[in-house]
């Protein structure tokens, strides 16, 4: 590659005593350069793969006689982009809708707990609220066989 002979040509020009650092660290530094190039290289050939396997299950045909190992991503993603775009808002007004509405549900309940029916009047002039009906009560007053 470029940067190896250049390294060669610093390397054969230098003297003895300034070789050294700077071979051990460029040798260092292009082994770790080829391995992440090699696992790169294998990624996009896996991308490709799997890109490949996109265009078959969504059943991608290309136009103008392209074969299916020369599209181009970008036709492909140019179908789905407005696609996803779409989706992603329908998806939001969805959510928010579904929001309201549950939280219309929630202040129905809270007023329908809140309209406490009234009705007859107690022995004193009261009016009792359909729990204290029910439990025989009568609101907030003591009861004489308790106190």
């Amino acid at each position: 590659t470029v940067c190896e002979t250049k390294t060669e040509k610093v390397i054969t020009a230098s003297t003895e005593e300034n070789v050294q650092p700077f071979k051990q660290k460029m040798e260092t530094f292009l082994t770790r350069a080829k391995e992440q190039l090699s696992g790169e290289f294998e990624n996009l050939d896996e991308c490709k793969m799997k890109f490949k396997a996109a265009m078959v299950f969504y059943q991608y045909q290309p136009k103008g006689g392209i074969k299916p190992d020369e599209v181009d991503p970008k036709d492909f993603f140019f179908l789905w982009s407005p696609f996803c775009t779409d989706f992603k808002d329908i998806w939001k007004k969805e959510q928010q809708r579904i929001i309201k509405e549950k939280a219309q549900q929630v202040k129905r309940l809270q007023e329908q707990k809140r309209d406490v029916k009234k009705s007859k009047l107690d022995e004193k002039g009261l009016y009792l609220t359909q729990r204290d009906q029910e439990s025989g009560g009568h609101g907030d007053e003591f009861c004489e066989e308790c106190c």
